[in-house]
C-alpha cells in the first residue's frame, strides 16, 4: 500500500509539472502568438521571408496547435504508470 502511495505521489507530481507546460506552451504561447500576428495583419506588418502574418496565423491554428496537442499527448501517455 505504502509503495503504491509513493508511485501515485509521483506521478501526481509529474502530471502537475506536465500541466503546467501545457498551459504555458499550448495555451497562452499561441494565444500570445494569435494576437500578435492579427495585430501584425492589421497594420501591414512584414512575416517571416514568403510567410504572411495571415499564413502565419493559419500555419499556427490548423497545424502548430493540433501538433502540439497530439505530442503533448504522447509523452502523456509515455510518462503515465501501467497498472
Amino acid at each position: 500500500m505504502t509503495l503504491k502511495r509513493i508511485s501515485l505521489q509521483k506521478f501526481s507530481d509529474t502530471l502537475s509539472i506536465l500541466s503546467e507546460f501545457y498551459v504555458a506552451l499550448l495555451v497562452t504561447g499561441p494565444l500570445l502568438f494569435v494576437i500578435m500576428l492579427a495585430v501584425m495583419a492589421m497594420l501591414g506588418g512584414g512575416g517571416l521571408g514568403m510567410l504572411g502574418p495571415d499564413l502565419l496565423l493559419s500555419i499556427l491554428t490548423y497545424l502548430g496547435i493540433p501538433l502540439g496537442s497530439i505530442v503533448f499527448l504522447i509523452i502523456l501517455d509515455a510518462t503515465s504508470p501501467r497498472w
